[in-house]
């Protein structure tokens, strides 16, 4: 059986995935309210994805977008609660959480990573 080839690109973001999740699990704050719950899936995605499990890989792409999606949903929470919208500190970070989601999910699916994971 001949082993699987790991690209460069997948393993940068295991190993982000496994340091993000270790300091989410050790911090318990970040920007995210719900990393508490997002740091031990994003440990173990991380693993997968250094094993070249397929799962991993959706599940990578499932964890960005969910990400980006409770970032909104602070958002909303907070101006809900303070009345006050501090909106151009909240653009920025969209805007970067926005390009990190597609950047990932291009990664992913692209048909040579894909073929990694097979």
């Amino acid at each position: 059986m001949t082993e699987k080839k790991r690209s460069i690109g997948v393993t940068i973001f295991a190993y982000w995935n496994i340091v993000i999740g270790i300091i989410g699990v050790l911090a318990f704050i970040t920007s995210s309210g719900f990393i508490i719950f997002i740091a031990p899936l994003m440990i173990i995605t991380g693993f997968g994805l250094l094993k070249l499990k397929e799962w991993a890989r959706k599940f990578e792409i499932f964890l960005v977008i969910l990400d980006y999606f409770s970032k909104w949903a602070i958002v909303f929470i907070i101006s809900k609660n303070i009345k006050i919208i501090g909106w151009y500190p909240y653009q920025t970070r969209h805007i970067i959480s926005l390009l990190i989601m597609i950047i990932t999910i291009y990664f992913f699916m692209r048909p040579k990573v894909k073929e990694q994971f097979q």
